[in-house]
């Protein structure tokens, strides 16, 4: 809350999401993104291609896994929590 007071910003390491089965993750200048819950993830460096023109998940695919997992351990923590809330 006291960042929305004053002028800041907010620390994280990551910034997730999931929108009618598309889902995405951005850390630091790295993204993957996916259209769809069954599509294949792409993988963008930001800082080369802000437009995301060029997918390198076929040459990265070690970084695509390491953001996955990542994505995928979110989805689960906010899934729990919405579980909780709703109980």
């Amino acid at each position: 809350m006291p960042v929305f007071a004053q002028d800041g910003t907010v620390a994280r390491s990551s910034l997730w999401w999931l929108h009618e089965g598309n889902r995405a993750l951005r850390a630091g200048d790295w993204k993957i993104v996916a259209a769809g819950k069954g599509s294949p993830w792409e993988l963008y460096d930001l800082s080369a291609d802000r437009s995301e023109t060029r997918n390198l998940a076929a040459s990265q695919p070690e970084r695509v896994h390491t953001l996955a997992a990542t994505w995928t351990r979110q989805f689960e923590e906010y899934a729990a929590l919405a579980a909780e809330i709703s109980r």
